[in-house]
């Protein structure tokens, strides 16, 4: 069985996906099921009062609840789902615009509320670029700051090692569920951060990942840092 959070995270994420993606309707009928005290309970017994607060038919709530349970119950245990409510929940996302309304942490969730920084930087960078990359994530993790990044090609992977190789944890803020690895080169870097940092999304294992998703992505990392480095 699964325990609230899960719970929780599969309805809301189901209404999510019954909402087409739109976060402000699916959060407004998550808010009023919570209301009711029907969301510790299973979905498809209230499916009708679900379709009602979303305005949709009772059959496109259970299609996208049996689309979507899946990749709850096969979720990897070492993955920790946080939820507004939760001890570590990281409060500076709480006055942002497009606030996740859950976050799904592999690794040291703790970290979140650790002060960070973001080092990003394009894709193809030069070798200046990368060294200086390279010299900002050392310094920083030397001072103490958690160095984020996004995981991607170039800068960010640069910034990933450099705040390992100094001995630092460092966050990865990914724009795809946790069980999945973008790009693939990054493999192996994605695994080591859940082992000794976080990888952070605000995607549920059953996303469908689509190019804005990096937007979103982009916003969650900048909420949790208290400045970010462009290289």
């Amino acid at each position: 069985g699964m325990d609230s959070i899960q719970l929780q995270a599969l309805h809301y994420e189901t209404l999510l996906k019954a909402a087409k993606g739109a976060e402000a309707k699916a959060a407004q009928a998550f808010e009023k099921a919570v209301e009711y005290s029907i969301i510790n309970e299973s979905l498809v017994l209230h499916a009708q009062t679900y379709a009602g607060l979303l305005g949709v038919e009772a059959s496109t709530i259970s299609s996208a609840y049996y689309e979507i349970r899946p990749a709850f119950e096969s979720m990897d245990s070492s993955v920790h789902i946080l939820g507004w409510d939760s001890p570590q929940w990281p409060k500076q996302v709480d006055s942002f615009a497009f606030r996740p309304r859950f976050l799904y942490v592999q690794g040291n969730a703790g970290l979140l509320s650790r002060s960070s920084v973001s080092v990003i930087g394009t894709r193809s960078p030069s070798l200046e670029g990368k060294q200086l990359a390279l010299a900002t994530a050392q310094s920083l993790t030397k001072a103490g700051y958690v160095v984020a990044s996004g995981l991607a090609l170039g800068i960010d992977g640069v910034a990933h090692k450099a705040a390992l190789a100094a001995g630092g944890p460092t966050i990865a803020v990914i724009g795809t569920p946790i069980n999945a690895f973008y790009p693939p080169e990054h493999r192996a870097l994605q695994l080591e951060i859940a082992n000794v940092g976080a990888v952070v999304s605000r995607f549920c294992p059953a996303t469908v990942t689509q190019k804005w998703h990096f937007l979103l992505r982009n916003r969650l990392m900048s909420a949790l840092s208290d400045a970010s480095v462009v290289v």
